[in-house]
């Protein structure tokens, strides 16, 4: 009966390591794709800067060659 209970408490100990272990790397894991999804933000920011900079840059060009009355 002991025996039975020492070897449960084993494979217990050994899904708690492996558990802890994939809990590490899972953690490791989502501060990758934190920094990558902050580098995302930054990107998507600056393309709509551009893309703000540019539309514009565009509306004055259109009013510049608009023919004069």
């Amino acid at each position: 009966m002991t025996e039975r209970r020492q070897k449960a408490i084993e494979e217990t100990n050994i899904e708690n390591q492996q558990l802890h272990t994939l809990i590490d790397d899972l953690s490791k894991e989502n501060d990758k794709l934190r920094i990558v999804a902050n580098h995302c933000d930054y990107l998507q920011n600056l393309l709509e800067t551009v893309t703000v900079e540019n539309d514009s840059l565009l509306d004055e060009t259109t009013t510049d060659d608009s023919p004069l009355d």
